[in-house]
């Protein structure tokens, strides 16, 4: 890549993201590494055990991204 190149947009980061990355982090720091198949059992349980408050937390972090993805383009 030259240096007068512009880089592209970071895309979106959707809800499935967000949640995620972090429950990944916090079972990590508790108990270590797991295998990949075993982590997203985790964190999918996790979610749909998740109280409605916490999941529109999620929800708006991802809508958030979203529109700051929208102005990015727009100026791309």
């Amino acid at each position: 890549k030259e240096d007068n190149e512009e880089e592209d947009p970071e895309a979106t980061l959707a809800t499935r993201t967000f949640f995620p990355t972090r429950t990944k982090r916090a079972h990590r720091k508790v108990h270590g590494k797991i295998g990949l198949v075993q982590l997203a059992r985790e964190v999918s349980k996790r979610w749909k055990a998740l109280d409605s408050v916490s999941r529109s937390h999620f929800e708006g972090l991802a809508e958030e991204d979203r529109k700051r993805h929208k102005v990015v383009m727009a100026e791309y």
